[in-house]
């Protein structure tokens, strides 16, 4: 399984707010990433094309957020 983007990453690179739209437009469940359900696959959000430099601030986000974790 590839990198899974969640809230907290989306807050972390201040796009939290601005997000929802985005989301809704490319068809995904922004309520399940509020909710932490599992998150998305950032894969899934480069397939977009979209807003190319936004979503590697998200891997990044993510990856720093799963390093944490580990310890």
């Amino acid at each position: 399984m590839g990198v899974r983007v969640f809230m907290p990453d989306l807050r972390s690179v201040g796009i939290c707010k601005k997000s929802r739209f985005w989301f809704e437009r490319h068809g995904f469940d922004f309520k399940d990433l509020r909710e932490c359900n599992g998150g998305i696959d950032i894969d899934l959000l480069y397939a977009t094309g979209d807003q190319m430099a936004q979503v590697s601030l998200l891997e990044q986000a993510a990856l720093r957020r799963e390093a944490r974790s580990r310890g």
